[in-house]
């Protein structure tokens, strides 16, 4: 677990899937990231589908690739690039396994940062394969 802290919020992140565990308001102690038992997930990163193909399965120049619904990088262990102790960034590098299912060289990254009462989160998304331009 990848830990962020400022004087207002206490963050957590998994690295598994880059997902939000929890977002603690310091003074009220109120989580506000889901942590029930109905749903194992809390905040996933949906890439590179959100939703569902019809059987699971999309075809890109006359091939079929099978994919889970909403994508694979929740399901992948990412890596931390760099870590401050209110901003964390991590990343998802295209490999075997996606390939399997998604033909394309990527890099995916998201930021999460702490500003005061606030917890800011981008997404980069860098093609390292031209291919996929075609595809977005």
């Amino acid at each position: 677990m990848i830990k962020l802290k400022n004087d207002r919020l206490e963050v957590e992140i998994d690295n598994m899937g880059a997902q939000l565990t929890h977002v603690i308001g310091n003074e009220s102690g109120y989580d506000y990231i889901w942590n029930g038992d109905a749903w194992k997930k809390h905040a996933p990163i949906l890439f590179p589908a959100i939703g569902k193909s019809n059987n699971d399965e999309y075809v890109v120049n006359s091939k079929t690739y099978r994919m889970p619904q909403h994508g694979f990088a929740r399901d992948f262990d990412w890596q931390k690039v760099n870590q401050a102790e209110n901003r964390v960034m991590l990343e998802l590098k295209s490999n075997a396994k996606t390939k399997e299912m998604f033909p394309f060289d990527f890099t995916l990254q998201v930021e999460y940062k702490l500003d005061q009462n606030q917890l800011l989160i981008g997404y980069r998304v860098i093609n390292n394969d031209h291919r996929m331009m075609h595809m977005l």
